[in-house]
């Protein structure tokens, strides 16, 4: 049976750190295949959007853990944005990717940072 693979979602510049912590705990502590873009995981097809890719990869894992702080993330590519009353609405990559790990039916891991509950 092959090594499950674990794709890690969330925005990225507020949570570098901690990615880095959750993407080393995954290898070291349960052994299984950690799917981090930054660290070289994700395939990058260049007739693709960079996000599609992401996506794509999703459906190639067995699990997703996804980790939410204080930011909304970037605004997915081919989404819509709505406006209401004057606040601007639309779905991000990270929500995305959720989206996507929901529809294959993969296991989901969410966790949120407590200032933020």
């Amino acid at each position: 049976m092959p090594t499950p693979k674990v794709f890690l979602s969330s925005t990225y510049l507020d949570l570098e750190e901690i990615r880095h912590n959750v993407h080393r705990w995954i290898i070291d502590n349960i052994g299984y295949y950690s799917v981090a873009f930054e660290k070289g995981g994700v395939f990058f097809n260049p007739e693709k959007t960079i996000d599609n890719s992401c996506y794509d990869e999703v459906k190639n894992c067995h699990f997703l853990v996804s980790i939410i702080a204080g930011r909304y993330g970037s605004k997915a590519t081919d989404e819509p944005e709505i406006k209401k009353n004057g606040i601007l609405h639309y779905n991000s990559i990270t929500k995305k990717e959720f989206l996507t790990a929901r529809k294959e039916n993969l296991y989901t891991y969410i966790f949120v940072k407590n200032e933020v509950l």
